[in-house]
């Protein structure tokens, strides 16, 4: 009866390995979406964000360390990825 009980706990092992090992392929951009090695932003995100003050587009800067209002010209910085887009009045 033992002999049979320890297979039974090598595959378990086995699985719970097999299981840590598929958790920590995923990776944080395939969870926040499709992403660019180069976009500190999701694609998504990107192309849905407006300057709050005037509701035009946003680039980013050359850097991409920030995203820069094409109307009137204001900065919003990017902190680990997360576009902070608060009016220059509220920061």
């Amino acid at each position: 009866m033992a002999a049979t009980q320890k297979p039974q706990a090598r595959s378990k092992k086995a699985s719970s390995a097999k299981s840590i090992s598929a958790k920590s392929s995923i990776s944080k951009s395939s969870v926040l979406g499709t992403r660019s090695t180069k976009d500190p932003l999701p694609k998504e995100l990107y192309s849905i964000l407006a300057c709050p003050e005037c509701k035009a587009v946003v680039k980013y800067n050359t850097s991409k360390t920030s995203l820069v209002c094409v109307e009137c010209k204001e900065t919003y910085p990017v902190t680990k990825g997360i576009p902070i887009m608060l009016p220059k009045n509220m920061r």
